[in-house]
């Protein structure tokens, strides 16, 4: 069975390799960030593992040596973070700051699928609603979860939208690993004896993929139509940027897009979390600038009334069917998801 995250753990892992025999790009490396998550401390506040390591000494050298490893990752990590660091011998400029204040975590899936590197929202998701299917997920960030839904599902194209230029480029990346290890699957295929009498060409579901950077609100889909739309977990972000109208427009620009009969995948981010990302910290620095923070206090469209706006004349959408339901408790990205079906233009007329 195709394990997408397995996969594309490794790809990933190529992928960075890759970068860092680029000659291009070398001279700066922008802050990494930990995800959005409820209440967690800011990258810039984890104690240093000095203290893991003293305690370890009575587990024997081989603990010991794990433990000065991890120590020496974590200040050459810390060294490289700081605003006044130097890489190559020169001091990062100022332009390279990265902001994070629409979401655009570098580090996101490492984080949001853990050490089970499987994301529980593609179990959620059925085969039919995409095998041979036109796809777009707004907010992909690097395409993870992309990629592993066209690895499993086999949509016909994929476009994959992000805002940030720096996450589509490592998208790409990963892109163009699948394809070469599409090609070489196919290959070693082709020169088995069995097959070289009806050898024929092949083309790879990552053909049909496409990344794209673009904010969605501001984006012409242009005569393109798609048969499912994603927005997991990007509500937030376009709520605290753009305010109330920003989240309604984004609803009514997938429903232009979908074709009648076709999918919205929804998982929005509960209230909640809103107030911790008023607290996320990234080196030193809050994630939101003063405009967005001043945003939150003036939200009235809450995401609990996101399904009731879909479902009315205005929306375009069928009644929400819930295919995921977070568990009471619930941790930082255990969220509900929902799917809404659009209706015929005419019904929302």
């Amino acid at each position: 069975m195709f394990c997408p995250f397995r996969r594309l753990v490794a790809v990933a892992a190529e992928s960075a390799s890759m970068a860092r025999n680029a000659t291009v790009d070398i001279a700066v490396d922008a802050p990494r960030a930990r995800p959005d998550v409820d209440d967690a401390p800011s990258s810039s506040s984890e104690p240093p593992p000095r203290a893991l390591a003293r305690a370890s000494t009575h587990r024997g050298d081989e603990s010991t040596s794990r433990e000065k490893a991890r120590e020496q990752r974590w200040r050459r990590k810390r060294a490289r973070d700081a605003p006044n660091a130097r890489v190559d011998g020169r001091r990062r400029s100022k332009k390279t700051d990265k902001t994070y204040r629409y979401g655009n975590y570098d580090r996101y899936y490492g984080y949001r699928v853990g050490e089970a590197m499987e994301d529980h929202r593609l179990s959620a998701l059925r085969d039919e609603w995409f095998r041979g299917r036109r796809v777009v997920d707004v907010g992909c960030n690097d395409g993870l979860f992309s990629l592993s839904l066209v690895g499993a599902f086999e949509p016909s194209a994929c476009l994959c939208l992000d805002i940030d230029a720096d996450l589509v480029r490592a998208g790409e990346r990963k892109l163009a690993s699948l394809r070469r290890h599409a090609r070489r699957a196919d290959e070693d295929e082709d020169e088995a004896p069995e097959t070289k009498k009806t050898k024929k060409t092949k083309t790879s579901a990552f053909d049909g993929v496409e990344f794209r950077c673009a904010n969605a609100l501001e984006h012409d889909f242009g005569t393109e139509t798609f048969d499912v739309i994603l927005l997991l977990s990007v509500t937030k972000w376009i709520h605290l940027n753009f305010g109330d109208e920003g989240v309604r427009a984004i609803f009514r620009k997938c429903r232009d897009a979908l074709v009648p009969g076709g999918s919205l995948i929804l998982e929005p981010q509960p209230w909640r979390s809103y107030r911790s990302t008023l607290r996320k910290k990234v080196l030193g620095r809050p994630i939101l600038p003063d405009e967005c923070k001043a945003r939150y206090g003036s939200i009235q469209f809450r995401p609990d009334a996101f399904a009731d706006f879909l479902s009315s004349p205005e929306g375009g959408f069928g009644v929400a069917e819930r295919l995921r339901v977070a568990s009471e408790g619930a941790g930082a990205f255990d969220r509900d998801v929902f799917r809404f079906v659009r209706l015929n233009q005419d019904s929302h007329a």
